[in-house]
């Protein structure tokens, strides 16, 4: 099964949120009461995305995290690449392709048109199409409990 760990589920999670506060700096301790998440694990989360250049943070009492640049600018590929390292589903996907069977494996060029596809589909979503999917599913509950 093809799945993301669970600190990049987190790290959307934690970037959802901090788009929530449209543009003002939140601390971890804010960042990890919004989504539930523990405090040490939303900081190494946060550290991560801000070392990749995904957040800046600003120390100090108004101090903390905001995005580095604007949502439609980040993608989906890049939070998973921040967290995960590059998506490649199978061995002979990866750069430095450690397979034994590379020279003689007739569906390696199958895995690498389908990996590559994964990508492009990752790199088609950015952090304001994710803000938009929020928003109307906020809208449509609302609505619901009306």
């Amino acid at each position: 099964m093809l799945r993301i760990t669970k600190e990049t589920e987190y790290a959307f999670m934690l970037l959802g949120a901090v788009l929530a506060a449209d543009g003002a700096a939140k601390n971890t301790a804010y960042l990890a009461g919004q989504t539930r998440i523990a405090v040490p694990m939303s900081g190494k989360v946060l550290k991560r995305l801000t070392q990749r250049g995904i957040l800046e943070s600003t120390r100090g009492a108004y101090g903390g995290y905001q995005l580095a640049r604007e949502a439609a600018g980040i993608t989906a590929l890049d939070v998973v690449e921040a967290m995960e390292g590059t998506p490649e589903l199978v061995e002979c996907a990866a750069s430095e392709n450690n397979c034994a069977l590379a020279g003689h494996c007739q569906l390696s060029p199958f895995w690498l048109t389908l990996n590559n596809d994964i990508r492009t589909l990752l790199a088609d979503k950015t952090l304001a199409d994710m803000q938009r999917y929020e928003r109307l599913h906020s809208t449509q509950n609302q609505s619901k409990a009306s």
